[in-house]
């Protein structure tokens, strides 16, 4: 989809007069001295850590090269079963506040669905006791102002932090939060000033001079007496920010983002505005179960993603490939590479093209290889085209998701890193994919979906594959698990503009057209008869062409190349036949044949001229040998078909080739009866 989020940084660059606010919410008239221990301790007995369950290390399919170096990290945080998020405070009974980026209840994660507050506390004997309650119901909720009440299943609570509205600048304020996740800190600094709110300056940020670290978030910022003036939210530029307390709403479930819909081929994107109110939804109010909230934003969130999307390819529809101006020269164009290439826009002239991309390639063992490339730079989208040993066909590939993984991760490293200067461990297994489905594009090519839950990350890892008789060509991507259900929307799109082309000698052509399950569409009528050192025959929806061992040594290793592209046929688009290859294993006795398309006279000139030569029959379509730059013999004809080129808006080529300077009346031979064995039906 991708729909990138435009966060709305709390703390903006605009700065106001100072100035104070004058009304108390009267909750208490308590005062805490927090210069002492006892007033310490009853803060720290207010606060709690929020935190996730780490996912089980023994749990996971991962297999490693080695040993994970676990005792380089520090020994608190490797056994700590939670990863510390930030902090929330208790202002009630039975309530709590921290930041909604905190608590994060607008992500569903595979890895992490449950959210939980952790108590740890020292009992009378000295001793730490720590507690965890899962989170229950939420009762109040604004992202925009990045707060959220709460309330936690089986946990009330005796000690709680008073809130007051009214705070003065130039006075000594205070900060609770679990700095690094590590413990609870208190600091003190200067409240100095109100900022803006960044977009269009709604509300006011309480700005002072206090140091914090990742953790704090979420914690109280109290005055003297430890009442909360506010709710931290970051820092910037050594300076920290805090929602004031009067901001918050007690019973509202408001959420709101600026979203830029981007679409990987696009040049373009497009910008809209997301919100809702959850209590004016019918059938829909807070207080709500936190996991139902979860599944009730998710769902919500995903449908205007995809509305977005679908206004955003709307919007371009007439200018995006196949369709419109810009169009014509790649429907006029094939893609010659082995490796799958992707029509991409350029960027100036906005002119859609083949990519040209240069793999890297990693040979494996029994004649297998691994090429990969990214479709353009800072592209999340790699084509990566598998190879099998010797032993393997492509089916038993395409059929085994983990055997296709695990072959894979043979040629391409991926490691886990623990810590930043970790050099990493190579990964050998994923083991068993999380989820496989089949599913078929635009042109009725065949694609399975394999995806992998990388836990330790909280990622999804998408290998969507399609058989070809050579191996398995693959569309390669990682995303968050909570953005599983919006790649596969932008994948089902981008697969449309990868060009998958099909080649590998005769054997593997024919292990390939067995399997018709897994053939696209337009395979249907495609049939192989084939006797070694005797003939092979090829048929199409539209003709098929006789090879004998007359000209051709017919073995097992012949090479076979077929390319299909999207062309413009009886006013449709379609998706066939463009060019055959049959070629002798390493050598460049081959035979040709190609469908010219009659240009559209906006194309440039060198394509109106080959279609004049067509016409008039002009070298290298007059039926004249000649002598390439190498030393070999061609040539070639309009095949016999579409003799009277001008009667048709395309047509088909006959070409061959012999390694050396062969006899003009043998290649004259040849060439007549290859016009004889081609066959239109």
């Amino acid at each position: 989809m991708k729909a990138s989020r435009i966060l709305l940084f709390c703390a903006a660059v605009l700065l106001t007069a100072t100035g104070c606010m004058t009304t108390d919410t009267g909750f208490s008239n308590r005062k805490i001295d927090l210069s002492s221990a006892k007033g310490i301790n009853y803060i720290q007995d207010s606060c709690y850590e929020v935190v996730i369950l780490k996912p089980d290390e023994e749990k996971s399919q991962i297999v490693y090269e080695s040993e994970l170096p676990w005792n380089l990290l520090d020994v608190t945080y490797r056994n700590d079963k939670y990863y510390s998020l930030g902090t929330a405070f208790a202002i009630s009974e039975n309530k709590l506040i921290t930041a909604t980026h905190v608590l994060d209840l607008y992500s569903d994660s595979l890895v992490y669905p449950q959210r939980f507050v952790r108590e740890k506390r020292i009992d009378e004997n000295g001793n730490k006791v720590e507690k965890v309650y899962e989170v229950d119901q939420i009762l109040s909720i604004n992202n925009k102002k990045d707060y959220v009440v709460f309330t936690l299943k089986d946990k009330t609570f005796d000690r709680w932090l008073d809130l007051q509205e009214e705070y003065e600048f130039n006075t000594k304020i205070y900060t609770a939060g679990n700095a690094f996740g590590e413990g609870l800190v208190i600091r003190e600094g200067i409240l100095l000033e109100e900022t803006p709110e960044g977009k269009n300056g709604e509300w006011n940020y309480l700005k002072s001079s206090i140091m914090t670290n990742p953790g704090n978030s979420g914690g109280p910022m109290m005055n003297a007496a430890g009442k909360v003036l506010g709710v931290v939210l970051s820092k910037k530029d050594d300076f920290c920010y805090a929602l004031p307390i009067s901001e918050v709403d007690y019973s509202e479930g408001y959420f709101n983002q600026d979203l830029r819909y981007l679409f990987p081929l696009f040049n373009d994107n497009r910008l809209d505005e997301f919100s809702y109110n959850i209590n004016e939804i019918d059938g829909i109010s807070l207080p709500m179960d936190y996991r139902k909230f979860i599944e009730f934003h998710s769902e919500i969130s995903l449908k205007n993603g995809i509305d977005g999307m679908d206004k955003l390819f709307e919007k371009y529809q007439g200018e995006t490939f196949p369709n419109g101006e810009n169009s014509k020269t790649a429907l006029y164009s094939t893609n010659s590479s082995s490796f799958p290439q992707v029509l991409l826009k350029d960027p100036d002239d906005k002119q859609w093209f083949f990519s040209s991309l240069k793999p890297a390639q990693e040979n494996l063992d029994g004649n297998g290889s691994i090429r990969y490339q990214q479709i353009y730079n800072k592209s999340d989208y790699w084509i990566i085209e598998i190879i099998g040993s010797d032993d393997q066909e492509p089916s038993e590939l395409y059929n085994n998701p983990k055997e296709m993984m695990d072959y894979m991760l043979k040629g391409i490293r991926f490691s886990r890193k623990l810590f930043n200067n970790d050099s990493g461990t190579r990964v050998l297994s994923y083991g068993e994919p999380l989820k496989v489905w089949d599913y078929s594009d635009s042109y009725g090519r065949k694609w399975k979906f394999n995806i992998w839950l990388e836990d330790y990350s909280d990622h999804i890892i998408f290998l969507v594959s399609t058989p070809t008789p050579k191996g398995v060509a693959c569309l390669y991507l990682v995303s968050s698990s909570e953005d599983l259900e919006t790649y596969v929307y932008d994948i089902e799109k981008v697969l449309d503009f990868v060009d998958v082309n099909y080649y590998g000698k005769t054997e593997e052509w024919l292990a390939f057209l067995d399997h018709k399950e897994l053939l696209p569409d337009n395979f249907s009528g495609l049939e192989l008869d084939y006797t070694e050192n005797s003939s092979l025959k090829l048929k199409t929806n539209e003709f098929e062409i006789d090879f004998t061992n007359e000209y051709f040594d017919i073995a097992d290793n012949n090479e076979l190349y077929i390319d299909f592209d999207i062309f413009r046929y009886n006013s449709e688009f379609v998706w066939d036949l463009r060019k055959i290859v049959f070629q002798e294993f390493k050598s460049d006795n081959y035979f040709l044949t190609y469908r010219y398309l009659k240009p559209d006279p906006s194309l440039r000139d060198s394509y109106q001229n080959t279609w004049k030569d067509l016409v008039a029959h002009k070298h290298p379509f007059s039926g004249s040998m000649y002598i390439d730059n190498e030393g070999n013999s061609k040539i070639g004809i309009v095949h016999p078909a579409f003799e009277n080129v001008q009667d048709f808006d395309e047509v088909f080529s006959i070409f061959l080739s012999r390694e050396g300077n062969i006899e003009t009346e043998k290649m004259t031979r040849m060439l007549s009866d290859y016009k004889k064995a081609f066959i239109f039906k």
